[in-house]
């Protein structure tokens, strides 16, 4: 076959018209399952995850475990039987693709393009990038505050130095020389203390805001038994939680040294570690494609791409009215964002939803992508604005502790002169 399959199983198909099992591969494809012969190839069904009605856990025998699919209206039944790794494993994954409903049924994007999706698609990439320079801005912002507050510690320390020399100084003997030295060297390590807290030391945990969450099946490693639960993109972090949304393991984005695509449909995330072994998971879900531009955003040199597949890009399931809503959204939020409801500003282009205008399926795509990394980047931004707000207050509060500190050295430094 040309299409590459997301998994594949070992296992054997009841072939109803020779009444015998058949030892073969099961795959699953974008959209349909099918079942190929292990001695010529030959594909011996294939039907679309759509024309599914039951995907049953049954027996064989009442010994050996089997699945059987149903299609609709009861046109066929296939049963399979001694899939591997396990019955239960291969049913999860079916089960997830199966009622996520994305790869089945859905038609190919239009290629063709409309003046509004492209005016619509101009204006959020072009406010797009105006964020990005905002963000970078803000980002050198940030490393120069920090670096005033690397300034701020070493003038402390500076002066604890300087406190001590001028006790030395003004003590008449050995033993109150090392009596207000203890002294001093007691209130040296509470400066040190507090500047090893650094400005904002309290204030560590960044914004975890939600940015999107989806339905996966995960694995710890590469292993092949997977569990339900979700991917749930944070602006600090990545979490994988169970069925139940607990929590299974998070990674901060720190901790995160390597994510790659494997495929439209799976993600492996990895965290490598010297002499223990590595925290690996890997995702699997028909979804996975919706977080691929917001991981892709926030992990640019950690991230790897998936190669062209032979199916193209990964295929998006959505309603008819869909669409119309997301132009909709767009419409309102490019129209606040040019700001005024005054002739002025729609000369200026302001976007204005009629009725009957329609963007393709590649331009709502395209929109949709686009308006996913300008929240990111406005959750990053918002983080880092909080960030910097809680850095200048304690570097404030650090700038009138060192001046008095500097005014009190001074006057004690004119009494010896």
């Amino acid at each position: 076959t040309m299409e590459s399959p997301i998994r594949t199983w070992r296992g054997s198909y009841y072939l109803i018209s020779n009444k015998r099992w058949v030892p073969g591969r099961f795959c699953l494809l974008p959209g349909r399952l099918c079942f190929y012969a292990n001695k010529d190839s030959t594909m011996l069904f294939s039907t679309r995850l759509a024309d599914l009605c039951e995907i049953k856990k049954t027996t064989v025998s009442l010994v050996y475990s089997a699945l059987a699919l149903t299609q609709v209206g009861g046109v066929a039944c296939h049963w399979l039987s001694g899939l591997e790794p396990s019955r239960d494993a291969v049913f999860n994954v079916l089960e997830h693709f199966w009622r996520e409903e994305l790869l089945g049924g859905g038609s190919q994007a239009s290629a063709s393009s409309t003046a509004l999706g492209q005016h619509l698609v101009a204006t959020a990439t072009g406010s797009q990038r105006r964020l990005e320079e905002a963000a970078q801005a803000l980002h050198h912002q940030g490393q120069q505050l920090d670096g005033i507050g690397q300034n701020l510690q070493k003038m402390n320390a500076d002066l604890c130095i300087a406190d001590r020399l001028l006790t030395q100084l003004e003590g008449p003997s050995f033993f109150s020389r090392w009596t207000k030295t203890s002294e001093d060297g007691s209130e040296r390590k509470q400066v040190q203390k507090e500047a090893s807290a650094g400005p904002g030391g309290g204030h560590q945990d960044a914004a975890t805001g939600l940015i999107v969450r989806v339905p996966v099946m995960y694995s710890r490693g590469r292993g092949t038994e997977f569990h339900h639960g979700h991917l749930a993109v944070l602006c600090s972090a990545l979490e994988v939680q169970d069925a139940a949304g607990r929590q299974v393991h998070i990674y901060r984005r720190s901790d995160v040294d390597e994510i790659e695509a494997l495929s439209p449909y799976e993600v492996i995330v990895k965290q490598r570690f010297i002499g223990q072994p590595d925290v690996v998971f890997l995702l699997l879900s028909a979804k996975i494609a919706n977080t691929i531009p917001v991981l892709e955003q926030q992990y640019r040199e950690k991230f790897s791409a998936y190669p062209t597949y032979p199916w193209g890009p990964a295929p998006t399931h959505k309603r008819k009215t869909s669409g119309h809503k997301l132009i909709q959204t767009a419409g309102r939020w490019l129209g606040g964002l040019m700001g005024g409801d005054d002739e002025a500003s729609e000369a200026e282009g302001k976007v204005q939803v009629q009725k009957g205008q329609t963007v393709s399926d590649a331009e709502s795509a395209q929109l949709n992508q686009v308006l996913t990394g300008i929240k990111v980047l406005a959750l990053e931004s918002g983080a880092e604005v909080e960030r910097q707000n809680e850095l200048l207050e304690d570097t404030s509060s650090l700038v009138d502790r060192t001046t008095s500190r500097i005014n009190a050295a001074d006057r004690r430094i004119k009494k010896l002169l």
